[in-house]
């Protein structure tokens, strides 16, 4: 097996890079031969992944978080590449729910003893108001729409999205109990079409959102399902309960009256006053977001 390394040096706040070298020491202690590429933008890290599988590489590591995962997601199911992952970013949601440990060398000995899992993906068709297609997203671990504090407004640069910041426990519980800005959407599940007011609605493959928030700790990635979680408008005393629950892996926080969980293989969200989601930590803009399961779809060493 060939050991390509896809290093995003600025992942972790050079987390990335002091794993990378903990690794290349361990992998030359095995005498063992690997290349190192690194990356230091997304265009950079599809270039990479490009051209290794243009010469017929069939495996890819990549280190860093989940945004290092997102960006190279595309072409590892286009392509049925088995995946490698070293966690090393702020966020490592992903290789928590597939079982990937967060000590580097435990990580990469898992690549060495060649076990493979095969876990599901969800395919994000992302459309306009007109029901155009404007791009197409595969998702690992979770799309957000109406999480203020873990998704906000984004701000765009050269017509592009920019994420703005990561789960924040108190701003999220501010924002939730005070906040002014209120999500309107329809969820159609199973045929049914239904309209959601004030309310926040997540599509999870795994069970983590956020760099740890088990949202959904019934998730799983090779059930062939995505679970749906919708919050509606709580009281504070009722959101003060659930952020409890949620912060303590307490499964009633599904049973709460103002939550509604479903799982479900495929699911269409139309966003009527916001146009933005959070998938796997990457702003997308868009108005319908049609999600299928794509069972078993991804190969990963875990």
């Amino acid at each position: 097996m060939n050991l390509n390394f896809i290093l995003n040096p600025n992942a972790g706040k050079g987390k990335a890079i002091e794993c990378m070298e903990q690794i290349k020491n361990h992998l030359d202690s095995l005498d063992i031969t690997y290349s190192v590429f690194t990356a230091n933008n997304k265009q950079e890290a599809r270039e990479i992944a490009q051209n290794l599988i243009d010469d017929n590489h069939r495996t890819l590591i990549s280190v860093g978080g989940d945004g290092t995962i997102s960006t190279l997601l595309p072409l590892i199911v286009e392509k049925n590449i088995i995946y490698g992952i070293i966690p090393a970013g702020e966020g490592n949601d992903f290789a928590s729910c597939v079982g990937i440990s967060d000590n580097a060398i435990e990580a990469v000995e898992q690549i060495l003893r060649y076990n493979i899992k095969n876990i599901d993906y969800v395919d994000v068709d992302i459309k306009d108001e007109n029901y155009k297609t404007i791009k197409n997203v595969p998702m690992c671990c979770f799309l957000c729409a109406g999480m203020e504090g873990i998704i906000e407004k984004p701000f765009y640069k050269d017509g592009q999205a920019v994420h703005v910041q990561k789960f924040s426990y108190i701003k999220t519980l501010l924002k939730l109990m005070f906040g002014t800005e209120r999500y309107h959407f329809f969820v159609t599940i199973n045929g049914e079409r239904k309209e959601y007011k004030n309310s926040q609605i997540t599509v999870l493959n795994g069970g983590e959102i956020s760099s740890g928030l088990k949202l959904c700790p019934l998730a799983d990635m090779s059930d062939g399902y995505m679970d749906v979680v919708i919050v509606k408008d709580a009281t504070i005393k009722e959101t003060l309960k659930m952020f409890d629950e949620i912060a303590d892996d307490n499964k009633d926080f599904l049973s709460n009256p103002y939550v509604e969980h479903y799982q479900v293989d495929e699911l269409r969200i139309e966003l009527v006053n916001h146009d933005y989601m959070d998938i796997d930590a990457e702003v997308h803009k868009g108005r319908i977001i049609d999600l299928k399961v794509k069972k078993q779809g991804l190969r990963v060493f875990a």
